[in-house]
């Protein structure tokens, strides 16, 4: 994919054009995402699917070639049947092309059924739709959206007959309710897999081991994304994908500790690291990485002891201990220093872990 780098304007030429080019669209509850600081990229692109819209997509980089954001101008007929309209707006996707916000035209504000333009919570509740990846209007089609009105000649709702499903009425602005599925549509769209291509290109081990270093959960996320498809990065950077799991940010913390498969996890060197970051008190959720020892056929005598060491230090619970011993296999109680915990732990105060443990050992000649 061909890429065009802004040339630098000098001086009160650069300032005046941005001024022209920033003011042309209003910010209505957006933020000015035009005056961020960084280089500009142009991407030429080719979506069949949408002959409307602008041909290339806008990329601010910062000082580090880092995404900021990625910008489409959108121009799309909202109809289904009868009266259409054309929405001009800007759409903004972030660095790991997840939707950022958008930006109206001020002479092309964005207008309902009945012609009247959107107010200011109307564009407030159009941001939260559109920044909800997993809204319903995800799995509808067009034909899902209204119901006939009986005794009723015609009931018009964004240009078609019908009346809005009232199943999804906190998922559209009312009285714009192809419009809302239209823009969360194009969102979530070809757009978004062209900017995910472009993501994808300068990806290298410097690229990765820039973006670890941020620790920003936005850009975490998506490298964590991207290793899982190119396993070869695996070796390198899975210990900082362990540390991950220590974030306070659920969204970085599930997918961190999602990332640990099975395969991955035949390395006993991968399972006593991730067991050892399961004492650590920041993390959210010591349950989801017990889970992952659960499905495996072998775990290391070492990640037991590990585990059993927690608890003996009260990092974990004897509940979950419960659970640890369950990962205990025939194979592990054949270490002696094993052997020994579970003795110990047969004699613990607490009476669940002392049943635990004999019920355990009872299974073997220890």
């Amino acid at each position: 994919m061909n890429t065009r780098k802004f040339a630098v304007l000098p001086g009160l030429l650069f300032v005046m054009l941005q001024f022209l080019f920033v003011n042309s669209y209003a910010q209505g509850p957006f933020k000015d995402f035009e005056r961020m600081e960084g280089t500009r990229y142009v991407h030429p692109v080719i979506d069949r699917s949408d002959s409307l819209s602008a041909r290339e997509i806008v990329e601010l980089r910062d000082s580090e070639g880092i995404p900021v954001w990625f910008g489409r101008d959108i121009f799309k007929n909202v109809c289904l049947t009868g009266e259409c309209r054309m929405v001009r707006l800007r759409i903004y996707w972030n660095g790991a092309a997840n939707y950022l916000g958008i930006k109206i035209n001020e002479n092309e504000p964005l207008t309902k059924t009945d012609h009247s333009v959107f107010s200011q919570e109307d564009y407030q509740k159009l941001d939260r739709i559109l920044a909800d990846s997993l809204s319903m209007l995800k799995r509808l089609v067009m034909k899902d959206l209204t119901v006939e009105r009986k005794n009723e000649s015609k009931y018009r709702v964004d240009g078609i007959t019908g009346a809005t499903q009232p199943t999804i009425f906190e998922s559209v602005v009312r009285n714009a309710v192809y419009t809302t599925y239209t823009l969360w549509h194009t969102v979530y769209g070809p757009t978004r897999d062209l900017i995910r291509s472009i993501l994808d290109e300068p990806a290298n081990k410097e690229y990765l081991q820039r973006l670890f270093a941020r620790q920003n959960p936005l850009y975490l996320i998506w490298t964590i994304d991207y290793i899982a498809r190119h396993p070869q990065y695996h070796s390198i950077f899975y210990p900082e994908i362990i540390k991950c799991i220590k974030s306070n940010d659920y969204e970085l913390f599930q997918k961190s500790v999602g990332y640990f498969t099975p395969a991955s996890l035949t390395n006993e060197s991968v399972q006593n690291d991730l067991a050892m970051v399961a004492g650590e008190p920041s993390v959210l959720n010591r349950y989801e990485i017990l889970r992952k020892f659960s499905a495996l056929p072998h775990i290391s005598d070492d990640a037991i002891l590990i585990f059993l060491e927690h608890y003996e230090k009260q990092k974990i619970s004897a509940g979950l201990l419960g659970y640890v011993l369950d990962l205990v296999r025939t194979e592990n109680l054949k270490n002696d220093l094993i052997g020994k915990k579970l003795k110990k732990l047969s004699r613990d105060k607490n009476l669940y872990v002392r049943n635990l443990a004999k019920e355990k050992l009872s299974g073997a000649k220890i």
